[in-house]
This record gives C-alpha cells, sequence and structure tokens, in this order.
C-alpha cells in the first residue's frame, strides 16, 4: 500500500511542479490541516465522545488506525507540495541538511534511542530533577548522536561506495 501511494505521490508531485497555480495553495493548506488531524490520532484509547468518535463507526477497513496514518502522511506530503509558504519553510537550509542525511537518520536513530539515549535517561532520572527535564535532555542527547552517527555513517557510505566502484569499473575494463 505504501509503495503506490509512494508511486502516487511522486507522479503528484511533478504534475503539481508543472501547472501550479493559486487554487493549489488552498487544497494544500486544507490538506496540511487534515494530515495533522489524522495524524494525532492517538493508539489506544476509546475515541467515544472525542473529536476522533466518527472515526471507527463510518470506517470499516481491516485496521483503521494504521490507514489513518497512512494517508495523513500522504496529505501531508502533498500538502506541503502544494503550499508554497510550507515549502519554503522546508527549503530552509536546516532541512537541507537533515534531508541530506535522512537516510542515515533513519537507519540509525531506533537504535541510538533504544541503546545510548535509553541510558542517559536512565541515569538522569536517579538524579530526580524531573520527567520533563529528563525528557528533553534525552532528547538533545538524541539529536547530537544521531546527527553525528549520521555523518560519519554518509561518509564511510561515500567512501565504500566509490571503493566498489573502483573494483567494479576495474574488473570490467579486464
Amino acid at each position: 500500500m505504501c509503495f503506490v501511494i509512494g508511486i502516487i505521490l511522486g507522479k503528484a508531485y511533478k504534475t503539481i511542479k508543472r501547472n501550479k497555480t493559486r487554487k493549489y495553495n488552498l487544497i494544500g493548506c486544507i490538506l496540511l490541516i487534515v494530515s495533522i488531524y489524522g495524524g494525532g490520532y492517538p493508539s489506544d484509547f476509546d475515541p467515544e465522545g472525542k473529536i476522533y468518535g466518527w472515526i471507527p463507526t463510518h470506517i470499516y477497513i481491516w485496521d483503521t488506525r494504521t490507514l489513518i496514518y497512512i494517508f495523513s502522511g500522504s496529505f501531508f506530503l502533498i500538502g506541503v507540495m502544494l503550499f508554497e509558504i510550507s515549502e519554503k519553510v522546508f527549503e530552509n537550509n536546516l532541512f537541507l541538511f537533515i534531508g541530506k542525511y535522512s537516510t542515515e537518520i533513519y537507519m540509525s536513530h531506533f537504535i541510538l534511542e533504544c541503546s545510548i539515549v535509553a541510558f542517559v535517561f536512565l541515569k538522569i532520572n536517579n538524579l530526580q530533577v524531573g520527567y520533563f527535564t529528563n525528557v528533553m535532555i534525552a532528547l538533545i542527547i538524541e539529536i547530537i548522536c544521531v546527527m553525528v552517527v549520521s555523518i560519519v555513517l554518509s561518509k564511510l557510505n561515500q567512501y565504500y561506495k566509490l571503493w566498489i566502484n573502483n573494483k567494479i569499473n576495474i574488473w570490467i575494463k579486464e
């Protein structure tokens, strides 16, 4: 399902870039609001009587929560592509820098969360400084560790990619 949505998003992106008009700003804004609403759907709670109460009663598909998250993420991406203000925000240098290392960030963040950051959080928790302070310190340490590991992994990946590419070129020429 995600693969199909990814193909649709790629096609939509090319079409939108070619035919950008003012009406897309309104559609993009609406999609961003809908995506934030859907992405905020809690995973374990009874939605009865809450703003999410209509979803389980009107959608009868295999796993409603998963579909809500998939479509909310898709709406968010389409909304960013359509809404010019959000596009300008995501084109600043910080987001371009993070995007440069996004694969490495994705591959390393969970390992670091479950090891170094969890260890630091437990050590800080023994200091009795408060839960919110513990979380903020752990979050700052996680961001620093993930970025450092991601940059190192990226450099290693570039080195070995060139090394393997050279070996393959030598082998082909022989």
